[in-house]
């Protein structure tokens, strides 16, 4: 933390190694508009496949015990298995979703992936050719969103923000940002 000169209280930390500015303020140039993981109920569908596979196990195991136990000792050992598979496929996708972490600042989207290895993929805002809002029926009732983002970027010229919070106020400040930042950079809008 800096430190601040004899009797003036503590100092403002500094944004991005540059000159301490406030929070939100309108110059601040690295003004994070949102940084989280993808909500879980963006990933129902796979945590509804899960539990519908240790339910099924469930059910066969007992349904294979019931029938077959005096006959087969390893009769129930399918209904196990599936069971295992549907909470490995739970777990799969909480580590998948939870290592996952997406940044949005007034320059740059970054996109941090992975559990034991890290990868981060970065996109700056002036290179975006367009961006997307959408919500499914589902998604509304649920308050998350998709943004896809198109851009001239030669790795990702397509991306796909699942998960997002729902508001439509993080989209329209995201297209701000990426007008702010093209013309910060003086690029001009081609038609492709």
């Amino acid at each position: 933390m800096p430190v601040a000169p004899a009797g003036r209280g503590p100092a403002a930390p500094a944004v991005g190694g540059g000159a301490a500015a406030a929070p939100g303020a309108p110059h601040d140039p690295t003004r994070v508009l949102y940084e989280g993981s993808p909500s879980s109920l963006a990933y129902f569908g796979a945590y509804a496949i899960s539990a519908l596979l240790v339910l099924g196990g469930l059910a066969l195991t007992v349904l294979l015990y019931a029938k077959l136990h005096a006959d087969y000792a390893f009769a129930p050992v399918g209904g196990v298995l599936v069971v295992i598979g549907g909470v490995a496929y739970y777990f799969v996708t909480t580590f998948r979703r939870k290592s996952t972490r997406i940044r949005i600042t007034t320059q740059t989207l970054d996109i941090e992936r992975g559990l034991f290895s890290r990868t981060i993929t970065t996109l700056q805002l002036w290179r975006v050719r367009d961006i997307d809002f959408s919500q499914s029926i589902f998604e509304r009732l649920c308050g998350i969103s998709q943004i896809h983002i198109l851009s001239h970027d030669a790795e990702n010229p397509q991306l796909l923000l699942r998960g997002l919070p729902g508001s439509k106020q993080l989209f329209l400040d995201l297209r701000d940002a990426i007008a702010l930042s093209r013309q910060g950079r003086n690029v001009i809008g081609m038609v492709d």
